[in-house]
């Protein structure tokens, strides 16, 4: 986390600071079996969640019973999941396999007949959250006799982004046993299924013969939200031991 601030007094009657802070946060780890080749394929999360904000503040004093403070902020923040490799590539064109929407990121790709059946690649779920505030503050003192008037506005502007689980988005491809079984004349005419443990996953990924699927995904939903507020107290001094809000 790096932060940068700045204040300076402008004659008398004005001073004001600005500030602007960044930070990072990234971590990177397996989930699951899988080779790691071709960018890490497929079986490497990303968690990414980086940080901006600014804040602009300026006091001016019109008179020695009038002053005012102004105050404008803004956060942008961002927490993705999703895997490792470029987020813009369509890796399933490069493997050689369907991809309808040309969705970037890595396919799933099944058992291939050399793990205890778990999945040869199976990339992390992609989703995030992007968002961002604002917000502007006025607040003024008038001193009035034994009043003290406080009077100020609050501003605040959401925007929150959301991008749900992006489950198999480039498609998912699995290699069936049964496709290379044998004949089962017993279930004749439903070839559906062979014989029983004649099958083999191995052999059905080095014909290619296999099941595809591919999910249509939501997009993002766009939240927003605003927040005004205005407020005035009166601090009276009835006496040197009493004051009345």
């Amino acid at each position: 986390t790096y932060t940068a601030r700045i204040d300076q007094r402008v004659g008398d009657k004005d001073q004001i600071y600005g500030r602007v802070t960044v930070s990072t946060f990234q971590h990177n780890y397996t989930t699951g079996n899988g080779v790691p080749t071709l960018d890490q394929l497929g079986n490497f999360r990303r968690d990414n969640s980086p940080n901006k904000s600014l804040a602009l503040n300026w006091a001016h004093s019109f008179s020695p019973s009038f002053f005012n403070e102004l105050s404008v902020s803004g956060t942008r923040s961002i927490n993705t999941t999703g895997e490792a490799g470029s987020p813009t590539t369509d890796y399933a064109s490069i493997l050689g396999l369907p991809n309808p929407d040309a969705q970037p990121g890595f396919p799933v790709i099944g058992d291939i007949g050399f793990s205890n059946g778990a999945n040869y690649l199976s990339p992390a779920t992609v989703r995030g959250e992007f968002f961002n505030y604002f917000i502007l503050e006025d607040n003024a003192t008038k001193i009035v006799g034994k009043h003290e008037i406080q009077f100020g506005v609050h501003l605040r502007y959401d925007q929150l982004t959301y991008l749900p689980q992006q489950q198999r988005a480039a498609g998912a491809v699995s290699f069936p046993g049964g496709s290379t079984a044998l004949y089962d004349p017993i279930n004749f005419p439903d070839r559906s299924s062979g014989a029983s443990n004649t099958g083999s996953v191995a052999a059905s990924a080095f014909i290619g013969a296999s099941s595809y699927n591919y999910r249509l995904v939501k997009g993002k939903f766009y939240m927003r939200h605003k927040e005004d507020a205005g407020d005035v107290q009166d601090n009276y001094k009835l006496s040197q031991r009493l004051t009345l809000n």
